[in-house]
């Protein structure tokens, strides 16, 4: 890294600690001009467990929103957290780059109808460090569920056309 300076992150892990302020420097931020804000997300009975961090500077901010394993192994056995969070890093990691090089190559571009998906800015599981950076969707309008809240039909509605839409291509 070139700043000597880090953001004291309350992450899970000093790695994905590490990890976030590599991305932070890559999108050009200066630790200490910056504001960084770290919170929690309450995500109920869930296998994974989230962060929202915000960073800001006079001229730009980044949203992030981290999806990790809890460190709770016996959660995780019970929710079979590892088997489906390596199917969602799969998605992020080869699904996903390998359809967007099919829509380029293959759909002209005035046709291309973009899919509402966070930008994945890195997703890993090799067992000990779980977890997906991915772009915050709050600024579109999208919402976390607060805890047990199930999704409503609005909700719901735009879940299942957003999944038609992708797998329609």
């Amino acid at each position: 890294m070139n700043n000597v300076l880090t953001w004291d992150l309350q992450l899970p892990t000093n790695y994905l600690c590490e990890i976030v302020n590599e991305l932070l420097e890559k999108e050009e931020f200066n630790p200490s001009s910056a504001v960084c804000s770290v919170e929690k997300v309450i995500t109920g009975p869930w296998a994974s467990e989230a962060f929202r961090i915000s960073v800001w500077d006079s001229v730009k901010d980044i949203r992030l929103f981290i999806k990790y394993l809890p460190q709770d192994i016996l959660k995780c056995e019970l929710l079979c957290g590892k088997f489906f969070f390596k199917n969602e890093v799969m998605f992020y990691n080869i699904i996903i780059p390998a359809f967007e090089q099919f829509l380029k190559d293959k759909v002209s571009h005035k046709l291309q109808i973009p899919i509402s998906m966070p930008k994945c800015y890195r997703a890993e599981s090799d067992g000990k460090n779980d977890f997906i950076i991915m772009e915050d969707l709050t600024r579109r309008g999208f919402v976390s569920l607060e805890g047990n809240r199930l999704m409503e039909l609005p909700e719901l509605l735009l879940a299942f056309r957003e999944l038609g839409r992708l797998h329609g291509f």
